[in-house]
């Protein structure tokens, strides 16, 4: 279930110590009424909304940076193409555009989510 892989972080960012312990299971009685593909995407979800509140830096800064990145490598080969009076192409320079916004939007709502974040723990919000 979703909450175990919640316990597991709480766990380990206490630094409690995890062990496996081996069970038994039944699963021909009293099944669960969920599929497993969508308790599957489920557990995911909440994880990554765990990621998400917890730590934003490498939810959305990260990707932001790498958005930025491609977008900035794609720039300089458009000034290159410009400078050397080729054709420009439509597509790229919108992508171009596309990516070093969405990057630039990600990374500073990471910092700012962050900010937010580490505020909220020192005032014993969360």
């Amino acid at each position: 279930m979703a909450i175990e892989s919640e316990m597991l972080a709480d766990a380990g960012r206490f630094g409690l110590k995890i062990k496996e312990v081996e069970i038994g299971v039944r699963y021909d009685v009293d099944c669960s009424t969920i599929s497993p593909v969508k308790h599957g995407l489920g557990v995911l979800v909440m994880v990554l909304k765990d990621v998400e509140f917890k730590r934003p830096l490498y939810f959305f800064t990260a990707p932001g940076i790498v958005l930025d990145a491609g977008g900035l490598i794609m720039g300089v080969m458009f000034l290159h193409n410009f400078t050397l009076g080729t054709g420009l192409y439509f597509g790229p320079t919108v992508l171009m555009v596309l990516l070093i916004i969405v990057g630039t939007f990600m990374t500073l709502t990471g910092i700012l989510l962050h900010s937010v974040s580490a505020v909220a723990r020192k005032t014993d919000v969360v």
